[in-house]
């Protein structure tokens, strides 16, 4: 059998931190676990910080604000899926949104299209209603059937417990209206 080595290195702090690294075999049909002491003589400092882009940029559909964003690139169209969406207009926030873009050069950040009602961003997969659900938060997508895209969300519960995970669950979504469904 062949053995790998695998090299476990921290990154240099600034401020002339340490760099340290493990080395350690690895054989690939067995489970193992990499030990790492990391030894930091000092905090990091940031020494450099500019903004790329805002992915909510000026947006079309009035966000000021979301959480997450993931994505998943279909017959030429990436859909981005996020989390907790802020808005300019009441209610507030929403559990979630679901933007695409045909842009492909990030260089001068991406323009999305967001899913919209009346110019206001408006929820992938909505709240249930169900008294024990007070969010949903879209995790991560895949294309399983042709027509669909699927993806796993988590169900939160409400107050006195307002980040209470209840249960992960499957849904999906039309590319083409953006209308999701729980399965």
């Amino acid at each position: 059998m062949g053995r790998w080595l695998v090299r476990t290195t921290l990154a240099a702090f600034a401020l002339g931190a340490a760099n340290f690294g493990v080395w350690r075999d690895v054989t690939p049909t067995r489970s193992t676990t990499l030990a790492m002491t990391m030894m930091i003589p000092q905090a990091a400092m940031l020494i450099e910080d500019r903004q790329v882009c805002r992915l909510a940029g000026d947006s079309d559909a009035g966000i000021v604000g979301q959480d997450g964003g993931l994505a998943l690139a279909l017959d030429g169209t990436s859909y981005w899926i996020f989390g907790d969406t802020l808005v300019n207009a009441h209610p507030w926030m929403i559990p979630n949104n679901v933007a695409t873009t045909n842009d492909v050069d990030g260089r001068d950040c991406v323009t999305l299209t967001h899913k919209a009602n009346g110019g206001i961003a408006a929820p992938l997969l909505p709240v249930s209603g169900a008294p024990d659900e007070s969010t949903v938060w879209p995790l991560t997508m895949a294309n399983a059937v042709p027509g669909y895209v699927h993806f796993f969300y988590l169900s939160v519960g409400p107050a006195p417990q307002p980040l209470s995970p209840k249960f992960i669950g499957l849904a999906r979504f039309d590319p083409a209206t953006l209308t999701a469904e729980r399965l």
